[in-house]
């Protein structure tokens, strides 16, 4: 028998959730009360006639012209930078180690060399030509060398890690042997650990506890120096990884596709990923707040509780979130605490009104909107290429002109005014947040194949720390020119200081470009013979001859350099000339 369509009464039948079969326990927070739902109820309804007009569905309504909108919550925070009282940062190196402190990198460095230790133990007796007999535990300055070498590496991405240390003429760049022998790196690579073995916690072996003293420790440090705006989003990163692990994840509609997801909540301004929270599997799920709702509306509770629980103030926030997290109840639960939301919903949703559902909203014609409310939430239908569903406890249904390009039949270019609900422009605007950070640890990430996934979130943890000191960089210099590229290279510089390879006769080039620029203190001295100046020098020009007596006694060559402005500039900038 041929199957036909539902009519409009059939299908109301069907979605309408009759009071008595209701589950009313998904929809109730810590109390079995749902407060301040419909403030409007007559005070001359029953007990029993206001319970259903509160829990019943088809309360929502179209917008009036002269209604009240939604009530916004104050938002008074103390928003941005927060800078130590002491010792206030002024190169790259002081911003990023705002996170990896001397005390977090020590730790690393002291479990790597226990690591190491054990490793040595267990495979003694070593072979005649084994690497592992020139083994010497990793020192604080060369570690901090040997991440300098990574982000150099992520800067200059090759093949294969043997590639830096190559002499073959297409491969050679002096900088990596420099600091390095290959078989060092390696040593160091190999044997990189940052957490204590597992401990069992009721006969379980925990998996965060690979990486997880590292998580919370930036995790604090990213909480400790900034406060985000107002605007917030929420969403998923994932960290790449094709490994055998139980946790892995696919996502077709990301970038990398395959690997391990971290749950973000970044500044919408300008991307500071402030907390975060990994997936690893069940023991995840089991660690979120609030039980008794949704896992997807669990996550964004979690998360907004981790702020406010970091001393940034009591509510206001306003969290652009997309269709995975984002739900009638969510915005209810958050709306409670003062927290206002915006995203894009599933039409399936449960709680959606139901003249905002697929059956009625595929027969809208391009630019058609439809929208209905209750007292604390908003719900906009709109359709341009496709329908578009949105949710937001913020905005209402009101428009505006937005001129855009669009491309004719005939393949011409041209302009054209086009009224876009307010919801959908201020989304677009602030959803980007964990896209800004993802694209900066994309642009310079380093990337290696490992069977172990913690040491990809590591390299990720690394990458967001660099990402966060460049953002704070940027807001202590009042300077939105800095390049996060640049930024890595003199990282990189300062990362490495004075530190080298020992056993090699390093370049003078090297030697001289890199050592001037390690941030460090130079002690200038008077000779008794005049040399040119470093700097200002120029006898290419008439004139342009400038000596000196002074000079920096702790840079190799001992340079000529007038003290002051010559002096300064040898030392800070890469092309001082």
């Amino acid at each position: 028998m041929a199957k036909r369509a539902l009519t409009d009464t059939e299908l109301e039948e069907l979605l309408y959730v009759d009071e008595e079969e209701f589950d009313l326990d998904q929809f109730s927070s810590e109390s079995d009360e749902w407060e301040d739902i419909d403030q409007n109820l007559s005070e001359n309804d029953s007990d029993e006639e206001s319970e259903e007009r509160v829990y019943n569905l088809n309360l929502w309504r179209p917008w009036t012209a002269n209604e009240p909108r939604f009530k916004i919550f104050p938002f008074l925070e103390d928003v941005g930078y927060h800078p130590p009282r002491n010792n206030q940062p002024v190169f790259e190196l002081d911003f990023f180690q705002l996170f990896f402190t001397d005390e977090l990198i020590q730790a690393i460095v002291d479990e790597t060399n226990r690591y190491a230790a054990e490793k040595i133990l267990i495979n003694t007796p070593l072979t005649k030509r084994s690497v592992w007999k020139s083994w010497k535990p990793v020192t604080l300055e060369e570690f901090m060398a040997f991440l300098g070498v990574l982000l150099n590496m992520a800067l200059n991405p090759k093949t294969e890690l043997s590639d830096y240390f190559s002499n073959n003429w297409i491969d050679h760049q002096p900088f990596f042997k420099d600091i390095f022998s290959r078989d060092r790196f390696m040593q160091i690579f190999w044997n990189l650990h940052v957490s204590p073995p597992e401990e069992e916690q009721m006969g379980v072996k925990s998996r965060s506890t690979k990486v997880k003293n590292v998580l919370w420790y930036l995790e604090t440090q990213f909480k400790k120096f900034y406060t985000p705006d107002k605007n917030i989003s929420v969403d998923e990163s994932t960290i790449g990884f094709k490994g055998k692990v139980s946790f892995k994840v696919y996502n077709k509609a990301k970038p990398t596709k395959w690997g391990i997801k971290v749950y973000v909540l970044a500044d919408s301004k300008n991307g500071y990923i402030f907390t975060m929270e990994p997936y690893l599997g069940t023991q995840t799920t089991q660690g979120l707040i609030r039980p008794d709702l949704p896992a997807t509306a669990r996550i964004v509770v979690h998360l907004v509780q981790k702020l406010l629980n970091s001393g940034t103030g009591s509510g206001g926030y306003h969290i652009f979130i997309d269709r995975y997290y984002s739900s009638p109840l969510l915005a209810r639960e958050l709306h409670k605490i003062n927290i206002h939301v915006t995203g894009t919903v599933m039409a399936n949703r449960q709680g959606i009104a139901t003249e905002l559902t697929t059956a009625y909203t595929r027969k809208f014609k391009k630019g058609e909107i439809s929208s209905r409310h209750d007292n604390s939430i908003s719900v906009l239908a709109w359709k341009d290429k496709r329908v578009v569903l949105m949710l937001s406890s913020v905005y209402d249904n009101s428009v505006q002109n937005i001129t855009r390009r669009t491309k004719t039949a005939e393949g011409r270019w041209i302009e054209e005014v086009i009224e876009k609900p307010t919801v959908i422009y201020e989304y677009n605007k602030f959803m980007g947040g964990v896209d800004v950070a993802d694209h900066y640890a994309a642009s310079y990430q380093f990337l290696r194949k490992t069977s172990k996934w913690w040491r990809k979130v590591f390299f990720w943890l690394l990458d967001v720390s660099i990402n966060n000191a460049f953002i704070l960089q940027k807001i202590a210099t009042n300077n939105q020119q800095l390049r996060s590229r640049n930024f890595r290279k003199k990282l990189v510089i300062q990362l490495v200081g004075n530190y080298r390879n020992t056993s090699r006769r390093r370049s003078a080039y090297g030697a001289e470009d890199i050592s001037r620029l390690n941030n460090r203190f130079h002690a200038i001295y008077a000779r008794k013979n005049n040399s040119d100046c470093k700097v200002c020098n120029d006898r290419s020009k008439k004139g342009g001859r400038k000596t000196t007596t002074y000079c920096c006694k702790t840079c190799k060559d001992h340079p000529a350099l007038h003290p002051g402005e010559c002096f300064e500039k040898y030392h800070t900038e890469e092309n001082y000339r």
